[in-house]
């Protein structure tokens, strides 16, 4: 698992090949467990981006600061779960 600092802008980079037009990009960011700061799998951003046809990277973020504990990131093209990313944050 991949573990990052507190303090550290947390990049999600999304390759596309060969993607239709009108292809939709989504990254969703989940506090999975941070102790009592939050309830467990809480969203805690998302961002989402339409017509990335003629883009071969995608570079979603997210700011800190974070909290310390495990995260997820989901990524969706056109609605559609893609790829599950777990993290760290120490």
């Amino acid at each position: 698992m991949t573990s990052f600092p507190t303090a550290t802008t947390i990049h999600a980079i999304v390759g596309l090949q060969n993607a239709p037009a009108k292809t939709r990009v989504k990254a969703a960011w989940y506090a999975v467990d941070v102790g009592k700061a939050a309830p467990c799998n809480k969203l805690v951003d998302s961002a989402e981006l339409g017509d990335q046809s003629g883009s071969p990277f995608i570079d979603f973020t997210l700011d800190p600061p974070h909290l310390v504990g495990t995260y997820r990131v989901e990524i969706y093209l056109n609605g559609n779960l893609g790829q599950v990313a777990p993290f760290s944050v120490k």
